[in-house]
């Protein structure tokens, strides 16, 4: 169960709703690609700019806050300035993703069985 206080419940709300304004801009720009690979690299690339600019809302408001009301907004009884760090560690992490591996062979099969499967 989630705890916040003040303006907390938008460690939540800003990084997922950035997140969702990335992929709705990668589908608006009609970004195709065939290659699973490619794909999931752009895929990741909008979730790692989602949580970028996340962070850096997550930074400004609890800056914001921090000199209006100190030490009203909480999240689960944590200062609401200390989530901008983890989830930007997410954003560099989701941007060196395509970058750590190839494309698991595993994945390959498991969308070829389902791809048998729903024809």
């Amino acid at each position: 169960m989630f705890e916040y206080r003040g303006w907390g419940i938008l460690v939540w709300i800003v990084p997922f709703a950035w997140i969702f304004a990335m992929i709705l801009v990668v589908a608006a720009i009609g970004h195709y690609e065939p290659n699973l690979a490619k794909a999931g690299a752009m895929a990741d690339r909008a979730v790692g700019s989602g949580l970028a600019l996340g962070a850096a809302s997550l930074w400004l408001i609890s800056r914001h806050r921090s000199q209006v009301a100190p030490g009203r907004d909480q999240f689960n009884g944590l200062p609401m300035r200390y989530f901008s760090y983890p989830v930007a560690a997410g954003a560099v992490f989701c941007f060196a993703l395509p970058y750590l591996a190839p494309f698991p062979s595993w994945v390959d099969r498991v969308m070829d069985w389902i791809g048998h499967t729903l024809v």
